[in-house]
């Protein structure tokens, strides 16, 4: 009896010892999730963190851009998130991004483990550089590239053989008879690219050369895979290393190799016909600025490697965002032939047929001018900017209208909910150059028209992709009429893609108008 009452009392203990380890356990895992779901304090609103994941999970299924604007509806222009451990800042609404992108504080750039561990931990370039790398690169990059006519009307004769090029190109891809149905994903070809690249190397590229068609597919595919929140390489740096499959590690790693030994190229020859007196073109004079920065033995952010991160930028920003924008404007065309008879006229009464259009008939083509600017309002190429972060030099976390941004955030600028505002364009969905025109036909400056961003770090090549535009675009009016195929639906005005926007493959018909 005894023993039986021994056992029950041990039973009882054990029974309690579990309970209370049970418990405890449940509290520390609690306390841990509490302390793992929590966020700073005076952080931006937003919706709830979750642990490890954060909001990731509230943030798959739909274009960031569009999950931006319902947050902005939901919590206002300031609203913070958690992307794993990362913490996400997106800023809405014009006045609030025009304050954030001139604050010389909120000018950095995000570094991630993957990017620094690529550039041996220091980010090059012009476009994720930041500090005083940046401002030497940039101020010195700019500055040449201007003196090479970099977005001036000097530019307008290379652009036009470039131009005629593309004419001879479209013909070949509608046939003889103008009855074969054109990709309007592929119209423009290396066209836009080689622009950029006679001003920075000197040289061209024939429509279909089969290494700048691969490389500049890897690249489109990379920027559709990733998006502005960093994606899931940087965001979540422990699956780089253990499960890089899961993640888009190995298309960035194989986008930068090709990229790299295809700029390498272009450098050494440069490097083995360098002529010291007489430059050709921007990696000539970045060259030379090596070379006299080493005889006078000053310690310059002018290296060989800059150079390469440098032309890296300059050709991914140059060949996508102006590719895109050309391509979302054919689209509209198509779906709007109203828009593509009335800018015909236009062009016929200021330009005619006997030459192309020109910079100077820029200002006579008010119409034109404003569909161009409807198809940067409407596309938004570059929906939320490229991120902004609190400087690696900031010591502290940032206020900013009355929240604080934590110094290791990720700041998105929300452009294409600027474009889209109710309370600035009225009827924002739809395609209507005329919101741009006052009532004798005028161009209004409308100053919330911002694809290229603000501030500090205003896109550079902002100049050159307007003339691009426009000159190719008014090119192709002038001699073609766009048209939908016969028995197929328009072209999709529905933007796929991540970082950058794109239209739809789509084509359409292209005949000639004389």
């Amino acid at each position: 009896m005894n023993d039986r009452r021994a056992d029950e009392h041990l039973l009882f203990r054990e029974t309690e010892e579990m309970a209370v380890t049970l418990i405890l356990a449940l509290l520390v895992v609690a306390f841990v999730w509490w302390n793992a779901s929590k966020k700073p304090p005076n952080y931006p609103p937003g919706p709830r963190r979750w642990p490890i994941l954060g909001n990731i999970l509230s943030m798959r299924g739909r274009p960031l851009y569009l999950i931006a604007r319902d947050l902005k509806e939901r919590y206002g222009n300031v609203v913070g998130l958690y992307v794993g451990s990362q913490p996400l800042v997106i800023i809405s609404g014009y006045a609030a991004v025009k304050e954030a992108s001139s604050r010389e504080d909120l000018s950095g750039r995000p570094a991630s483990e993957l990017s620094l561990k690529i550039g041996n931990g220091l980010i090059r370039g012009l476009i994720f550089s930041q500090g005083e790398l940046w401002r030497e690169q940039r101020r010195f990059t700019l500055r040449q590239l201007r003196d090479l006519g970099f977005g001036k009307r000097s530019m307008e004769g290379l652009i036009h053989e470039e131009v005629n090029s593309l004419i001879l190109e479209v013909g070949r891809m509608a046939g003889a008879d103008w009855s074969q149905p054109v990709e309007l994903n592929n119209v423009l070809g290396t066209s836009g690219i080689n622009v950029l690249w006679h001003v920075m190397a000197g040289r061209r590229y024939a429509h279909g050369d089969p290494k700048l068609k691969e490389l500049t597919g890897m690249i489109k595919e990379l920027l559709t895979i990733t998006d502005a929140s960093g994606g899931i390489a940087n965001n979540f740096p422990m699956l780089t290393r253990y499960a890089p499959f899961l993640t888009e590690k190995s298309k960035i790693l194989a986008v930068r190799k090709k990229l790299i030994s295809f700029l390498a190229e272009d450098i050494n020859n440069h490097k083995a016909t360098l002529d010291s007196e007489n430059p050709r073109d921007f990696i000539d004079i970045y060259l030379i600025e090596m070379e006299n920065n080493k005889i006078k033995g000053k310690d310059t952010t002018f290296t060989e490697r800059c150079l390469t991160e440098v032309c890296r930028d300059l050709f991914m920003a140059g060949l996508d965002t102006t590719f895109n924008s050309i391509t979302f404007a054919l689209v509209y065309m198509v779906r709007y032939p109203h828009v593509q008879k009335r800018v015909q006229m236009e062009l016929d009464e200021v330009v005619g047929q006997e030459r192309l259009p020109g910079l100077e008939d820029r200002t006579s083509l008010p119409y034109t001018d404003a569909t161009i600017m409807e198809v940067l309002r409407m596309s938004s190429v570059v929906p939320m900017a490229v991120p902004h972060a609190p400087l690696s030099s900031c010591e502290a976390d940032v206020s900013f209208q009355g929240h604080t941004i934590p110094k290791n955030a990720r700041i998105l600028m929300n452009l294409s909910g600027i474009h889209m505002e109710p309370k600035i364009w009225s009827d924002p969905e739809n395609f209507r150059p005329e919101r741009f025109l006052n009532d004798e036909g005028r161009l209004l400056k409308q100053e919330s028209l911002v694809p290229f961003g603000l501030g500090k770090r205003q896109c550079l090549g902002e100049s050159l992709a307007r003339n691009n535009l426009y000159l190719f675009f008014t090119a192709i009016m002038q001699r073609f009429t766009l048209s939908v195929t016969p028995g197929e639906e328009p072209p999709s005005v529905e933007p796929v893609g991540g970082f950058t926007l794109a239209p739809m493959n789509s084509r359409a018909t292209i005949a000639p108008r004389f």
